[in-house]
Order: C-alpha cells, then structure tokens, then sequence
C-alpha cells in the first residue's frame, strides 16, 4: 500500500507551535487591531517620538503601596488627569497612544498593589466609559486595553460585556484583555474576588461555545489558558474552557473552519494537557473529564471533516503536506496526549493505547484518511465495538461523540 507516511518524519512526532503558514490570519487579525491602536499595538511596543517617550512615572513606592494615604491617591488623580484628556481625541493618535502607554505602565509593574489599581480605575472609569460608548473602533479598543491592564472588577464587567460584540476585533480585544488580566493577577495580588473572576471565566466559556471567528475563539481559548496558569481557578477554567470548545466543535461538524481553527483547537489541548500534568497542581477530577470529552470532541470534529473530504490530499509525488492538514495534525496529536493524561488523572492505573491518528492524516492519501475514520472510532464510536471513551475510566456513552 502505497502511503507515503515516510514524507511524515516520525509519525509521533507533534510540533508544539503552530506553522508560520497557518499564522497568517492571526497576523492579519491583529494587524487590523494594531491599526486602530497606533505604533504601539497589542503585542508590540514600537518607537514614540522624543516628546511622547518621556514618560513621566508614578513612584514605583506608591504603585506598590498596599495601603494608599489620601494623598498618594489624589497624586494617582493628578496623573490620571494629566493623560486621560487624550484618551478621547481620535483626530490625534499619537497624543492617544502616548497617553494609554503612559497610563498603563505603571500597571505592567508586578508589584502593583491592589489598591493602586482600584484607585487607578477610580478615576479612570469615567473616561474609559465614554470610550466605549464611542464611535469609533480606536477609542473602544483602546479602552479594552486599558481594561486589561487595570485588572479590577469594573475592567473586568467591561471586558466580558464587549465579548458580545457584533465586531470581530473588538471581540479578539476583550479577549486578549481579559488574558492580560488573569496575567496580572497571576503575577501580583488580585483586585478582584475570586467569584468575579470565576464570572469572568465562565462568560469566556459561553462565548466560546457560540463564537465562529477562529482569531477569536484562539483569543478566548488563550484568555482561559491564563487563568487556569492561577491555582485557585484552574479547575472552573478547565472546565468552562473544555465545555465552550466541545459545543463549539459539535457546531463546527464537517465544516473545515481552516488553519487558525486547527491552531486553536491545538492551543487548547496542548494547554490543558500541560495543566493536567503541571505537578501540585492537579485540577479535581470532573474537570478531568471534562478535558477528556473535549479531546474526544476534537478527534470526532476531525473524523467528520476527513470523512467529508475536506482536507486537501497530497499528490503522488509531492512531499509538502499542506498547511491545513499538518495543523489538523497537530491538534489530534495534542489531543490524543490529553485523552492519555486525563485518563491517569481519573485512575492512577488507566491506561489507554490509542492508534497513530497523526500518521494517517500527514499521509494525504484517500486510503490513509479512510483509516483515520476508522481508528478514531476505536476512541470515540461510530464503528464495530465498544469505543475506548466508553470504557474506564471514562465511561461515556458509546454513541455520545458521534450523535
């Protein structure tokens, strides 16, 4: 049989990053964001001129102060004042840009105490409110930016309110600053409740079940990996992440979503998974279960695109796998290491053998792909006997992935 799986290197072998081909739209989605914030973007921080780089610094003292005097406070008013004029004059971004930057500096400081950033919020509310009832993208944008960096529980009710936005990048934004902020309250000490932030969660949760942008279910998986990085919500961020992206797939079904998709299905497993086997740091066992049905939700999308057929197949003779199938390829591989590590999570003793799924896709052919219709259904059902996730310790029902 004529495969061609040796043009797949090792069949175990998973990349843990996606291709550079399959980042173009990420780079497209945030270059359109980055248009809208000026030289300094989302991820980047460019060159400013000479007279908006001098930045003029609260004292690092007080910005990690715990216990703010009344004039400390009504020094963070003077500085807010200073800057935030600027933050509404869309005519000028450059004033706007060097505004935000010097606003949010202070709050990129991991010993930003939390009543430096409630105070900091305090006085910057008002105007972040006029920004998002604004117009324009800049001013919603940037004020979803700033909202990130504060990390309160009002930045937090702005940030999750703008995930029902009709806009695309406006939701790729509320996503990237609620990652922003589960960051910082990794980093430092929480300005908000533990049950603000559980809220938080679960609407990232939501959205993802309901989202059709892959930048921006990529973005939302990326904000429910921050905070499963914090200890005491590891295991709702495990779950809320794995049950929006389980719905999200069963929507998905045949469909072929393209690159990014794949790249956040990928970010998704290969970071739960990494959760899953952080030592200390295991999640309760549901949680487990959870990451267990969305690895088996994956490998059932995946099933259905290839039956579908597709994904591209790879002439005779061509030793390029295409970008899309190799990003499949990835994400079934992450998943299938999840479905090993939640099985140990929920029984010390499990052991599950799984047949090399990523092999078979990187081999292109219609006769390999018919073979990864049926192993996958040696996992998730579909085919002639009990599938391994309706066995222990999983116990699924035997047609819950293929319904």
């Amino acid at each position: 049989m004529n495969d061609r799986s040796s043009k797949a290197n090792s069949s175990k072998a998973l990349l843990s990053k996606p291709t550079l081909a399959s980042l173009s739209g990420v780079f497209s989605a945030v270059a359109t964001i980055a248009s809208l914030l000026g030289t300094v973007g989302v991820a980047t921080i460019g060159p400013l001129s000479a007279a908006h780089a001098q930045v003029i610094a609260l004292p690092p003292e007080l910005v990690s102060d715990p216990d703010l005097s009344a004039e400390e406070l009504a020094q963070v008013r003077a500085f807010i004042d200073e800057h935030a004029p600027a933050l509404l004059r869309s005519a000028d971004r450059e004033k706007l840009m060097a505004a935000r930057l010097a606003l949010v500096t202070p709050l990129a400081n991991p010993a930003a105490s939390a009543p430096f950033r409630i105070g900091m919020a305090a006085a910057l509310d008002p105007t972040l409110a006029q920004m998002m009832d604004a117009k324009e993208d800049l001013l919603v944008i940037n004020a979803l930016v700033i909202s990130g960096e504060l990390a309160t529980p009002t930045a937090l009710s702005r940030l999750t309110a703008a995930l029902s936005s009709d806009n695309a990048p406006i939701r790729f934004q509320a996503a990237a600053g609620l990652r922003r902020a589960f960051s910082a309250m990794q980093s430092g000490t929480p300005a908000v409740r533990a049950d603000q932030a559980d809220d938080a969660i679960t609407a990232i949760g939501n959205r993802l079940a309901r989202e059709e942008d892959p930048i921006v279910i990529d973005g939302l998986v990326a904000a429910s990996l921050a905070a499963i990085g914090i200890d005491r919500h590891r295991t709702i961020a495990i779950t809320q992440l794995s049950t929006g992206l389980i719905a999200n797939t069963r929507a998905a079904g045949n469909n072929l979503r393209g690159e990014a998709y794949a790249n956040a299905l990928l970010r998704a497993s290969s970071g739960v998974r990494d959760a899953l086997g952080k030592p200390g740091g295991a999640a309760a066992p549901a949680a487990a279960k959870q990451a267990a049905e969305l690895a088996g939700s994956i490998i059932a999308h995946a099933r259905l695109v290839v039956q579908a057929s597709k994904l591209p197949v790879i002439p005779a003779g061509d030793n390029k796998i295409p970008a899309v199938r190799e990003a499949y390829a990835q994400a079934i591989g992450a998943a299938g290491q999840l479905l090993q590590l939640a099985a140990t999570t929920l029984n010390a003793n499990a052991r599950v053998a799984l047949p090399d799924l990523v092999a078979s896709l990187r081999a292109g052919t219609v006769q390999r792909d018919t073979q990864f219709t049926l192993d996958a259904e040696t996992i998730i059902g579909g085919g002639a006997g009990v599938p391994a996730m309706a066995r222990p310790p999983f116990d699924f029902p035997a047609n819950h992935f293929v319904k």
